[in-house]
């Protein structure tokens, strides 16, 4: 890692820090006598830290990290070991000696200065959900975190400390801790957070504002987690800071003969491949199209799986943030990949384009509020969900006429925000919605729910959940009494060639990207639609079985634009990369003709030209008809 640590890594470094901080004092117990010799804690340390982690032998990185977190005690609270030990046997902690102080100093967080990610995930407590947190985000999803709120809310400081430290990465849960107070005083942070609440801090903020990056390090290093402070220093006011110290590589340098380093990350595994290959495949067509950029090929290198799952974002995120050769990334296949990915991506200053992830928590709500998982860095030429949610309510309510429906998603953050868009629009509309329940992805058993379902008697069921469930969804709905006559309607996730052959599909209705891209030219490579398609089945001998192999395509021909405009040879005859550069180039596009039409971005990453249609699929035995047969369109 550099330096300065990751913001989203290093706020969980830090609870990591006063937990090891016990740890070693504890190691200590029954030793502080003034024979005790600096070298006789560290082993002690070590040999604690190895039992819990899990390993026979620390490596390197993680040994001068303990006695790092040692020399932090000691020096930098002036703490003899029998005061330390003394105040463990009083009150079983360390707020007794840190109560007075007001953050922790740079010395202390440069401990985590040379860690790797695998080493924080150890720190963390051997798994990556220790580190980055659970999939719990708001009010109701975890048991102890709700009475935690409680507590909080309610008025007791502690829990809202507990709540914020707790609570995974960019949660609900987190947001309120943060507005509660959560997250600062004692140990690691004073309740400043702007200029003029600290007389020292509005000191280095001036000499920061005035060009000096050594008094931007300070502020970083010295201020409050999450304040204003910090994120001023962090940017060493808002020019970038160059040199050593600053966060992430400013540029990437490509040595003569080597190639320009990009990453596809996309479902390509399991159930879901279907989704994920035609994207990779999409993404090498458009690097081949595009051709070298200044002398230099450009390497895809090898597929990275998102595997559909926050597990498998985070694992290929580290991956690529891993490689300081990357400079850009295309994926994931799957929203709920994109959230765990984006973060650690996007702050490694590697932007993130997704031709498919649409959840609306990725970028805004579209009235100005960023999403939950927002990442400055991500962008993406698929449309927002709301947009498809909103578009069959529409359809249901104003062409098919029906003024009840209902909803069910599986809990994933496309799934259900995609059903609440849907909901939230057919209410507006004028529309009743019945029920709106959520099922176990893996469960096969749906007559449960479809039970509950049927007890509001609804018209029409919106399903936009994956296979196998949506499978089992229409299998099983026309069994349950009440049911017999629903209209079933899903999203794009089961509009591909395996789900419309089920005899069960028939009839039903689905929200889709529009697929018919017609003579539209991508500006970039000068292929139209009609042609890319054509190389498509040519190459692989079959159609793309996602719709968005074209948003895909897009996607990865403004990345390489960006990475053009952002590039030059130099006198070493070697390629300069400048990857922020990259960032504003995608931030600032507007009116690039892409396969699928226009593409501008908005402040959010919201790039796609989110037109919608409706398909009526009514031939299992004709798949090709149901994936075009539009019956109604929609834009915003």
């Amino acid at each position: 890692m550099n330096a300065k640590i990751h913001h989203s890594a290093g706020r969980r470094a830090v609870v990591v820090l006063s937990a090891a901080l016990a740890m070693l004092v504890a190691a200590c117990g029954g030793s502080s006598s003034d024979n005790t010799t600096r070298d006789d804690v560290i082993a002690l340390a070590e040999a604690s830290f190895s039992a819990d982690v899990g390993l026979e032998e620390l490596p390197e990185s993680l040994k001068t990290f303990v006695a790092c977190a040692v020399d932090a005690v000691v020096e930098e609270l002036d703490l003899s070991w029998s005061d330390v030990e003394r105040a463990l046997e009083e009150s079983g902690d360390l707020n007794s000696l840190t109560s007075g102080t007001d953050e922790m100093s740079p010395a202390g967080l440069e401990c985590f200065g040379e860690l790797t990610f695998e080493d924080l995930v150890l720190i963390g407590g051997g798994s990556d959900d220790d580190l980055f947190g659970s999939d719990a985000s708001s009010y109701g999803d975890d048991p102890e975190l709700d009475a935690l709120w409680d507590a909080c809310e309610a008025g007791d400081d502690v829990a809202c400390d507990d709540l914020y430290w707790e609570s995974p990465l960019g949660s609900e849960y987190e947001s309120f801790a943060q507005e509660n107070g959560g997250g600062s005083g004692g140990l690691f942070g004073s309740g400043a957070s702007s200029y003029g609440d600290d007389p020292e801090l509005d000191a280095l903020w001036d000499a920061c504002e005035a060009g000096d990056d050594v008094a931007c390090d300070d502020l970083y290093w010295e201020s409050p987690l999450g304040s204003e402070y910090e994120s001023f220093g962090l940017s060493c006011a808002g020019r970038g800071c160059g040199g050593e110290e600053a966060v992430g590589e400013a540029v990437v340098v490509v040595d003569g003969g080597e190639e320009i380093q990009i990453r596809s990350l996309d479902t390509i595994t399991g159930d879901l491949a279907f989704l994920g290959i035609p994207h990779q495949n999409a993404v090498m067509a458009a690097i081949a199209d595009y051709g070298d950029i200044e002398g230099f090929s450009v390497s895809m290198g090898q597929g990275l799986d998102d595997l559909c799952s926050a597990d498998g974002g985070q694992a290929a995120a580290q991956t690529i943030v891993a490689d300081a050769q990357i400079v850009g990334v295309i994926g994931t296949t799957c929203s709920v990949a994109a959230a765990a990915a984006a973060p650690l991506i996007t702050d490694a200053d590697i932007v993130m384009i997704s031709g498919s992830g649409t959840s609306q928590t990725l970028t805004s709500d579209l009235q100005g509020t960023a999403g939950i998982h927002y990442s400055p860095g991500f962008y993406r030429t698929a449309h927002n969900d709301l947009y498809q949610g909103v578009a069959m309510a529409h359809f249901v309510f104003g062409e098919l006429g029906m003024t009840t429906a209902a909803a069910i998603h599986d809990g994933d953050r496309y799934t259900e925000g995609l059903a609440s868009a849907f909901a939230d629009a057919f209410e507006q509309l004028g529309g009743t919605v019945t029920g709106f329940e959520v099922v176990d992805m893996w469960e096969t058993n749906m007559v449960p729910v479809l039970t509950e379902i049927a007890a509001g008697s609804p018209e029409a069921l919106f399903f936009p959940i994956f296979q196998p469930t949506g499978e089992f969804v229409a299998a099983q709905a026309r069994g349950v009494a009440g049911l017999e006559n629903v209209q079933l309607l899903a999203a794009d996730s089961l509009l591909n060639f395996d789900y419309l052959e089920l005899s069960e599909s028939e009839g039903m209705y689905f929200t889709s990207l529009l697929t018919d891209f017609g003579a539209s030219v991508n500006q970039s490579t000068g292929k139209t639609a009609f042609e890319v398609l054509d190389d498509y089945r040519a190459d692989h001998g079959e159609e793309p079985s996602s719709g968005y192999w074209a948003s895909t395509y897009d996607a990865t021909t403004i990345l390489l634009s960006a990475i053009e405009a952002n590039a030059e040879v130099n006198d070493a005859g070697q390629l300069v990369i400048d990857k922020a550069g990259i960032s504003s180039s995608v931030a600032a596009l507007r009116d690039y003709g892409g396969l699928t039409g226009s593409i501008s971005c908005d402040d959010f990453g919201d790039c796609g030209s989110q037109k919608i249609v409706i398909v009526h699929h009514t031939d299992s035995d004709d798949a090709d008809a149901g994936m075009v047969n539009v019956v109604f369109e929609y834009a915003p």
